[in-house]
């Protein structure tokens, strides 16, 4: 598992946290489509990148056993806090927000073991994430 999250990092442009404001269901379509859970969220803290915290950006998981009985809907989230890993040729500015472009990797704040391994990164001196700039106030 930390090897994994090493790969991740390193592969990264971008990691950020984010709280999710909202979601919408799209169910699959066709015999072998898969349903997508698109996200609507805000950038609170930025670990390595150049999303800036306060932007907002979409993504989606895709889900390969999705119940096709269940018709498309949208709803609001009350902060869902999430980390994201994102390459910079998959980000795609839109009108409102950030879109990105591909099932991208992520884990629940509340993750009991990609997101207490990635605190411990942050905590542990690194080469990995970027260090803040010397002239940062």
């Amino acid at each position: 598992m930390t090897g994994n999250l090493n790969r991740r990092i390193a592969e990264s442009d971008n990691i950020v946290l984010v709280s999710i404001y909202k979601q919408k269901w799209v169910p699959p379509e066709g015999r072998f489509a898969k349903g997508e859970m698109i996200y609507y969220a805000r950038v609170v803290s930025s670990f390595k990148g150049d999303l800036i915290v306060g932007r907002k950006i979409e993504f989606s998981y895709y889900l390969e056993e999705s119940p096709r009985w269940l018709e498309g809907f949208e709803s609001s989230i009350e902060g869902k806090m999430e980390y994201l890993f994102l390459g910079n040729k998959y980000i795609k500015k839109g009108e409102e927000h950030y879109i990105v472009k591909v099932d991208c990797f992520g884990f629940d704040f509340h993750d009991p073991h990609f997101a207490n391994l990635f605190r411990k990164k942050l905590t542990t001196p690194s080469r990995i994430i970027d260090p803040m700039p010397a002239d940062f106030d």
